[in-house]
């Protein structure tokens, strides 16, 4: 039997890397480049699309992909392409309405869908040390699987939709915490104080957060995604509240972090 990893962009070739170091575990992706990254990371030729997969072999498919609704359509397919019972696990951050209908995804009874967006990015994802959050039929197996092989913590939500909105809430506050700790790099930079050393001082006192702890080893396409988070949530709930000078696009604070402590200006 077989695992499949339906998306293989920044955390899906590392969830995908561990897991086929373990396990038996397929790639699958549109893009060229990344069946060519995965080739060069398992020594294993990825699928190009569903059409490929030998669907009596799956019990388990993890779906990692950007797009809400790409997520979604992928989740319906499954259900009609599986051939015995299997898990799919739904690891993309869907917007609410979609994490909300899952369970229209269930008519045959075949698959168990589980809505389980996960917090730490590729770094915990290469390490198996991810939070996953997760709503749906889970089983012993299933959760013995996460805890073996990709998290560190499981936090159980009675119904689909609450997942999705922990990780918005959650990616929404990182993004606060970023923009703050950008404007405290900047004030202190315009009144003498390294850069560097006002994070130091940031985070061994209780102004620390762990995003702003790894701000300076985030990719663009990190701090992109909260951007998109931030508005999928602002969809449920409302803007959040402005945070005066220390409002900053998550973008624009992650760069504005790396910047600054790349600067390496010496206190005064």
């Amino acid at each position: 039997m077989t695992t499949l990893i339906i998306g293989l962009g920044n955390i899906g070739i590392e969830v995908g890397g561990r897991l086929h170091e373990r396990i038996d575990a397929d790639g699958v992706d549109l893009d060229v480049g990344r069946r060519e990254q995965w080739l060069r990371r398992t020594g294993q030729e990825a699928l190009a699309s569903l059409d490929e997969v030998a669907w009596t072999d799956v019990e388990r498919a993890l779906i990692i992909v950007r797009s809400s609704a790409t997520a979604f359509a992928l989740a319906k397919e499954i259900g009609h392409r599986a051939r015995g019972t299997l898990a799919c696990h739904l690891m993309t951050t869907l917007d609410h309405d979609d994490a909300a209908s899952i369970s229209s995804l269930e008519d045959h009874g075949i698959v168990r869908y589980l809505e389980q967006p996960v917090s730490g990015g590729a770094a915990g994802a290469r390490a198996g040390g991810l939070t996953i959050f997760t709503a749906g039929p889970i089983t012993a197996l299933d959760e013995e699987f996460l805890r073996s092989h990709r998290a560190t913590r499981l936090f159980p939500f009675a119904a689909y939709g609450q997942p999705t909105m922990a990780k918005l809430i959650n990616n929404t506050a990182a993004a606060y915490h970023l923009g703050v700790a950008a404007w405290a790099l900047g004030v202190a930079e315009d009144h003498g104080i390294a850069p560097s050393t006002m994070h130091d001082v940031l985070q061994s006192s209780s102004g620390a957060s762990a995003i702003s702890a790894l701000a300076r080893h985030m990719g663009p396409d990190q701090g992109e995604l909260l951007v998109k988070d931030v508005g999928l949530l602002a969809a449920v709930a409302g803007p959040p509240p402005a945070i005066g000078a220390g409002e900053y696009a998550a973008e624009d604070a992650r760069a504005a972090i790396r910047s600054a402590l790349a600067r390496g200006v010496t206190s005064r």
